[in-house]
């Protein structure tokens, strides 16, 4: 039997048009479960009627998140070595320390400043430069986000830098972390008449216009940088005060208009275009339903006289 079903899987795809064999990818089944195409009606259909009933202008919609990167980490690259080698070793360095940054963009190509947050219970001077105003800066014992730095962030980053004329109303998009669901948070936001719109659970991949078309940019970036500075100078762990040059240098070339126009484009969000989304190889559609045989079919095949020819050479 296995030798039959290996020989079937074999041969399968060569005479059928449907059928081919296709690099695999790895996926969490959440993400999978959390992309199904009813969810992602729901959610377009919530941000249309949200945006026209309360008449929220396109060009204060707004993208936050946090992503993260490790201070020492560097991109494969092809180098030059020894022919006779199928590969050779480059030496990197070895701080795998964490840190997490906060971005937030808007449909028409503008980012916020960013609110960096190291591993720490204190902030020192000697972790930023000239160049970095201390106001990006924050720590927590995990180097993750919390309840305090959401509030904080909404109250002296978001809603003095992103104040409308004529106090129109903001759409605020985020994921449902738990320091932009805490009652102050929301709060907050309501008193400010910044309506928050929560992505679907596991499905940033897709509706997020900062995972879309943002985080991955900067990420090569720092890393591009910090391989040109590994062959620059002695190889010495990189330090906060470095990171943050780097990270500095990779987001003022990375986050243009361009790549964060992409972001909103490819989630189907601005331009306006959901078809974009649901038509999408990472939403997970429905099954297709085989057409049932009609049952006056079924009767009249059924009840057939069977006829019976004898075979001839």
């Amino acid at each position: 039997m296995g030798r039959e079903l290996a020989s079937w899987v074999d041969t399968r795809p060569r005479c059928s048009w449907a059928v081919q064999c296709l690099p695999s990818r790895k996926i969490a089944s959440a993400r999978i479960d959390g992309t199904r195409l009813p969810i992602m009606e729901a959610f377009f259909e919530r941000v249309e009627k949200k945006a026209r009933e309360n008449e929220i202008p396109i060009e204060n919609w707004w993208n936050m998140d946090e992503h993260g990167i490790a201070i020492g980490s560097q991109s494969t690259h092809r180098v030059m070595g020894d022919a006779r080698k199928k590969t050779t070793r480059k030496k990197m360095d070895g701080n795998r320390e964490w840190v997490s940054i906060i971005e937030c963009i808007n449909t028409r190509g503008r980012a916020l400043p960013p609110v960096v947050i190291f591993k720490g219970t204190h902030l020192w001077d000697c972790w930023w430069g000239q160049d970095i105003p201390e106001s990006w800066l924050t720590s927590t014992p995990t180097a993750y986000t919390n309840n305090e730095i959401g509030v904080a962030w909404l109250k002296e980053v978001f809603l003095p830098s992103t104040l409308p004329e004529n106090r129109r109303p903001r759409l605020l998009f985020l994921d449902g972390h738990d320091s932009h669901i805490s009652t102050e948070f929301m709060w907050i936001a309501y008193q400010n008449n910044v309506f928050l719109e929560y992505l679907p659970p596991h499905a940033s991949h897709v509706l997020q216009p900062l995972d879309v078309g943002v985080f991955a940019p900067i990420k090569h970036g720092y890393r591009t940088r910090l391989e040109q500075l590994s062959q620059l100078e002695d190889h010495l762990p990189i330090k906060k005060d470095r990171f943050l040059e780097l990270y500095h240098e990779a987001r003022v070339h990375e986050i243009n208009k361009s790549y964060i126009e992409s972001g909103w484009l490819g989630t189907g969000l601005y331009p306006w275009d959901p078809e974009k989304v649901y038509g999408s190889s990472q939403v997970t559609q429905p099954p297709r339903l085989r057409p049932e045989t009609p049952p006056e079919q079924v009767l009249n095949a059924q009840n057939r006289p069977q006829v019976l020819v004898t075979p001839t050479n």
